[in-house]
């Protein structure tokens, strides 16, 4: 019983020692400054995670060959990396950079009316229509 235990054994921990099972990393931006809160996500899965308040992250991966990983965050560029299972390590790290994505916002023009609008949809003005400063 004891050789059939070996055997099995001999035989199990190869097949283990050839997959990926987990990746971490580190996610930084152009000033080498860590980001937390960047969303981690296998495509075409409901697998992923986020990175903790130093940019650290740490998630299982999939079986499948090879694995696409999307990094995305508010105010930078997505970045999407494909890993091929073939290293005979147990944790694959990559840290990643991540570009600032600028935003230019819609110009809104402020303008002022030259009379006061009524307060009560009344066209007969109010006391209560205007505001008074220093008793005048």
């Amino acid at each position: 019983m004891k050789t059939l235990f070996k055997y099995f054994l001999l035989i199990l921990i190869p097949l283990f020692s050839f997959s990926q099972d987990y990746i971490s990393g580190n996610i930084y931006d152009s000033n080498g400054k860590s980001i937390p809160g960047v969303n981690i996500v296998i495509e075409h899965t409901n697998f992923g995670t986020v990175s903790d308040s130093g940019g650290n992250y740490f998630m299982k991966l999939r079986p499948e060959n090879p694995v696409t990983i999307t990094y995305s965050h508010i105010g930078y560029e997505k970045y999407s990396k494909t890993i091929i299972n073939n290293e005979n390590k147990d944790t694959l790290e990559i840290n990643v950079l991540l570009k600032t994505l600028p935003t230019l916002l819609p110009v809104h023009n402020v303008s002022a009316h030259p009379v006061p609008d009524t307060v009560f949809a009344s066209v007969i003005y109010n006391v209560a229509d205007f505001e008074f400063y220093k008793d005048k």
